[in-house]
C-alpha cells in the first residue's frame, strides 16, 4: 500500500459549484406568507414615509386618546367659563375723572368690608382731590326711603398710578348701593357682597 491518504471524495473537485440558481429550490415566499397572514400583520410590513413631528397627533392618534383630549378642552373651557362668570359679580366700577374705579364687598364677622381700587385711566389729566362716598344697602319692596342707613367716607385720590382704599360698614346686606363723586363726576353702581 502506498502512504499517501486520499480524500473521501477524491473523485470530486475541490471547488464545485453547487449553488446554481436553477437547481435552487426555496421553500420559504414572504409574499405567500403575508397572503395568508391577518391585516395587522400585513400593515407592519407596508413600507411608510417617516412621519414629520407633530403635536397633536400622539394626543388624538386612537380613540380612547382623542376621547380623553376632547374631555380635557370640555373640562377647560367649562372651568374658564365658571371662572369668568364667579368673578364678573365680585367686583363693579366705572370711570371717574380720568381714574377707573372699582370696588368689591366682603363680609366678615358682623360688618362689611368695601375695597375701592384706583387706577389711572387718562394719564394726561387724571384727577386728584377728595372723594365722596355714600354706601347704602338696596331697597327692597316694603321698605321705607327714610329707615335705610346711609354711611359716609371721605377720601383723598393722589397721584399714584394705583390706589386701594378699605373701609369697614356697621350693617352687612347682600347687595350694596355706591354712590361715588369728586371732581364735578359721580359713579353710581350696585355691588353684591361676598
Amino acid at each position: 500500500m502506498s502512504d499517501e491518504i486520499k480524500r473521501p471524495n477524491a473523485g470530486r473537485p475541490l471547488t464545485e459549484n453547487n449553488n446554481s440558481e436553477e437547481e435552487m429550490v426555496f421553500y420559504y415566499s414572504r409574499e405567500r406568507r403575508l397572503a395568508k397572514a391577518p391585516q395587522a400583520v400585513r400593515d407592519l410590513y407596508k413600507e411608510t414615509p417617516p412621519v414629520k413631528f407633530s403635536l397633536l397627533r400622539p394626543l388624538i392618534s386612537t380613540k380612547p386618546k382623542a376621547r380623553m383630549f376632547v374631555f380635557i378642552l370640555v373640562i377647560s373651557v367649562i372651568s374658564i367659563i365658571t371662572s369668568i362668570w364667579y368673578h364678573a359679580g365680585d367686583s363693579a366700577g366705572g370711570s371717574l375723572g380720568g381714574n377707573t374705579v372699582s370696588a368689591a364687598a366682603l363680609r366678615y364677622e358682623g360688618t362689611t368690608v368695601i375695597v375701592l381700587k384706583k387706577k389711572v385711566q387718562d394719564k394726561n389729566s387724571p384727577y386728584t382731590g377728595t372723594v365722596d362716598i355714600a354706601v347704602s344697602p338696596i331697597l327692597k319692596k316694603g321698605e321705607a326711603p327714610d329707615s335705610l342707613p346711609v354711611e359716609p367716607y371721605r377720601i383723598s385720590f393722589t397721584q399714584k398710578e394705583e390706589e386701594e382704599y378699605r373701609f369697614a360698614l356697621p350693617f352687612e346686606d347682600e347687595e350694596l348701593l355706591l354712590y361715588i363723586q369728586g371732581g364735578g363726576d359721580s359713579l353710581e353702581f350696585k355691588l353684591k357682597t361676598q
